[in-house]
């Protein structure tokens, strides 16, 4: 009898510590997720926290670096509360950002920005000069 009561302690401890090494994952990957991910990304963005965004969106999807005054910049276009609901909606899009580890359960997902270039056609008359932006769908 002691013998089987040592063999179901043993099943209950390893079925306990399964069971924990399972929640503990599943926590780590709701932390890890994309919508969790996002959200952090948004509070991040709300308080002005320049070094947690830049450790989400370290630079452009051409490998550029973000300089803090882009990020600035982009900041200042975020002044609403309608481009903060944009800027979310945009994340998901890869038009517009390109999404690293997405599909990785455990690594931290990164928002790429795709680069936008400012370009125009200067002419002697004002009214055909030309202002465009080359790249795809931008938000910087």
């Amino acid at each position: 009898m002691t013998k089987m009561k040592a063999g179901w302690k043993k099943i209950l401890f390893l079925g306990g510590f399964l069971l924990t090494i399972v929640l503990a994952s599943g926590c780590y990957w709701r932390y890890q997720s994309l919508p969790a991910q996002m959200a952090r990304l948004e509070t991040a963005v709300n308080k002005h926290q320049w070094t947690v965004v830049e450790k989400m969106i370290p630079r452009f999807a051409n490998g550029r670096k973000i300089s803090k005054g882009s990020y600035q910049l982009f900041e200042a276009q975020l002044a609403t509360k309608k481009a903060k609901k944009n800027f979310m909606q945009q994340l998901t899009q890869t038009t517009a950002y390109k999404i690293e580890n997405k599909d990785s359960w455990f690594k931290a997902k990164r928002f790429l920005p795709q680069a936008r270039y400012l370009s125009w056609s200067a002419s002697d008359v004002p009214s055909k000069t030309t202002i465009y932006i080359s790249g795809q769908n931008q938000l910087w």
